[in-house]
């Protein structure tokens, strides 16, 4: 009961409905209120000390900058008006979408999906600020879990696109369907987008380098293959030494330059590494990896 009557207090419960539900007189619910210290925990709206949760410069930052709901959203969750939160959000804390850009950080598990992805799949537009990925709709589960690690940073959930005709280069090709997000405009990104590749080489993690295979490696039963054309002689020289020396990973550029194989024993180790991280049902390690484990 007491767990309950908290739930109520919490929820600014008229005491008339808290009354009924528990079928006792506002003076015996007040008095066990007061024992149980909420009335001064869950300030009621009546009271002159009661505060709103607008009202809180901390609140709105969590919600509006941090978690990047809108205002509609928040005012929603509050049962109020849009134009009482954008009142306090905004007008008085000075909380614009165009600060959050100042505010946004990256924690570690985002840093390394948006610096493997500049080297994969993504890449940070550098008029906006912001970083953008599409997958095929084959990696739809892949996409998503990237998107949910990243969800306070962007505005909206994923977009889906229809297949269609491209032009590129004076010549035409059918691109198929796919799933694409962006995130906010972030300061911090500038960071990334001046980095040189083997910088970015050098600050991925496990996480990163597991990432990094999923987007731009394919495997063929005992062996991962890593496209690499977008690296340098020396960054691919450093990638092969920092995946040697920090991994056990071992692997070799082919004829055609574009490409590093790796031998079983290390694609089994790059297998660890991305497991270690990503769980076995989603679609692109089903995909690159268990249907290959299976056969073996």
């Amino acid at each position: 009961m007491e767990k309950k009557l908290e739930e109520f207090y919490r929820d600014n419960v008229p005491q008339k409905e808290i009354c009924l539900y528990f079928n006792k007189k506002p003076g015996a619910i007040s008095s066990k209120a007061i024992e149980l210290g909420l009335t001064k925990k869950y300030i009621r709206k009546n009271n002159p000390n009661y505060k709103a949760p607008y009202q809180d410069y901390d609140w709105c930052y969590q919600n509006y900058i941090v978690q990047g709901k809108s205002l509609q959203v928040m005012a929603d969750e509050l049962h109020c008006q849009k134009r009482v939160v954008q009142k306090w959000c905004t007008d008085t804390f000075g909380l614009h979408r165009r600060s959050a850009a100042q505010y946004l950080a990256l924690n570690p598990i985002q840093y390394q999906i948006i610096v493997a992805g500049t080297l994969g799949d993504g890449h940070i537009s550098p008029r906006d600020l912001c970083y953008i990925e599409s997958h095929s709709v084959d990696e739809k589960e892949y996409l998503f879990w990237k998107y949910e690690k990243l969800k306070n940073l962007c505005a909206s959930a994923p977009t889906w696109y229809p297949e269609k005709q491209m032009t590129h280069l004076g010549g035409s090709y059918l691109c198929k369907p796919y799933y694409r997000y962006e995130t906010r405009k972030i300061n911090s990104l500038q960071s990334i987008l001046e980095m040189s590749r083997s910088d970015r080489i050098t600050k991925m993690s496990a996480l990163g380098i597991g990432l990094y295979f999923l987007d731009d490696g394919s495997r063929t039963h005992s062996n991962w293959e890593l496209c690499v054309a977008m690296l340098s002689a020396t960054d691919k020289s450093w990638l092969l030494e920092k995946l040697s020396r920090q991994y056990g990973i071992h692997g070799h550029i082919l004829k055609d330059e574009r490409y590093v194989l790796f031998d079983s024993v290390s694609s089994n180790k790059v297998d660890d590494l991305i497991l270690e991280f990503l769980p076995s049902d989603i679609d692109v390690v089903q995909k690159k990896i268990m249907k290959y484990r299976g056969a073996a």
